[in-house]
């Protein structure tokens, strides 16, 4: 008898009426929308739970240069932010003063498949800015796990700054826990204290997840990390996504904790988690420029770049 596992393999698809790839392995199944970002729509477990969270109060319908993320295309799932998140003017030359759109721009481009068989290789180049980005999908055919590699390519003869996140929306549920390195540095831009340490926001711990009741939100930044890890878990099935990487190219983790207190699209509060491995922060690259945070990143002229991302379903 032939016991050994299948292999993982990426087959092409159509979810909600757009093209699609779909990956799976024994362990994990992905769905990723190449035209919409090289979106992430789906995560699923071999138990069919999914990970990611879905708005039930915006449509599924292809981005455009116009689309704004938070009113129309706030729907969920995993989106790549690059070359920042939040908007603003690029603040170096030779494109000083250049505008980055709301969560960057690679978010809303078509990425083009270079290959979909036992990976998936997306890519694309910048609109407004001369990169290109890659990001390779390797599904681990032994346990439920999968990796991103990321290679970003300056084609420019000048140093090119950045801010890349990864940004998965995840579906939560009260009594989950938020796990990462104590006693690392995090600091707020509203609701909970300026600055504290990993996980004790003044008497609130922030390892527990709240219900949708507690009404609040906040964008915290994490980092930066002396320990390359990330997770989400539920006590009450003993699953966990984990996320890990390099501490020197991703140092800091971005967690957006919208616990029914925000909502962009005018519909009732959000209830959900970004938990997200980021190289800098804050979410504008001009204030991550700026010497009071001095944290982004550069790839070189002419250069590539190359990070990775392991996440463990």
């Amino acid at each position: 008898m032939n016991s050994a596992r299948p292999t993982p393999v990426f087959l092409p698809s159509v979810v909600d009426g757009l093209p699609a790839v779909i990956g799976r392995s024994p362990f994990v199944t992905l769905t990723v929308i190449p035209a919409w970002g090289a979106k992430i729509a789906s995560l699923r477990a071999a138990d069919g739970h999914e990970w990611l969270w879905r708005n039930p109060h915006l449509p599924w319908q292809l981005p455009t240069v116009a689309t704004s993320y938070i009113r129309e295309a706030d729907v969920g799932g995993w989106d790549e932010c690059f070359p920042a998140v939040g908007p603003g003017p690029y603040p170096l030359p030779p494109w000083q003063g250049r505008p980055i759109r709301d969560h960057g721009e690679v978010w809303a481009q078509a990425w083009e498949v270079e290959e979909a068989a036992d990976c998936l290789r997306l890519a694309t180049t910048g609109d407004q800015f001369p990169y290109r980005l890659v990001r390779t999908i390797r599904l681990a055919a032994a346990e439920p796990a999968f990796e991103m590699t990321y290679e970003l390519t300056n084609l420019s003869p000048a140093p090119f700054a950045f801010l890349w996140c990864a940004h998965p929306l995840l579906a939560i549920a009260p009594g989950m826990r938020l796990r990462l390195p104590p006693g690392s540095p995090v600091r707020s831009d509203g609701h909970l204290p300026g600055r504290f340490t990993w996980p004790a926001a003044g008497a609130l711990d922030l390892t527990h997840v709240p219900g949708p009741e507690a009404a609040w939100a906040a964008k915290l930044y994490v980092g930066p990390l002396t320990e390359g890890w990330a997770a989400l878990y539920d006590p009450a099935t003993g699953r966990e996504l984990r996320f890990e990487f390099d501490v020197r190219v991703t140092p800091f983790v971005g967690l957006w904790l919208n616990y029914g207190g925000w909502s962009g699209a005018g519909s009732a509060p959000y209830y959900n988690l970004g938990l997200e491995p980021c190289s800098g922060m804050p979410d504008d690259l001009a204030s991550a420029v700026d010497p009071a945070w001095n944290a982004f990143s550069t790839v070189a002229a002419h250069s590539t770049l190359t990070w990775r991302l392991r996440v463990h379903v």
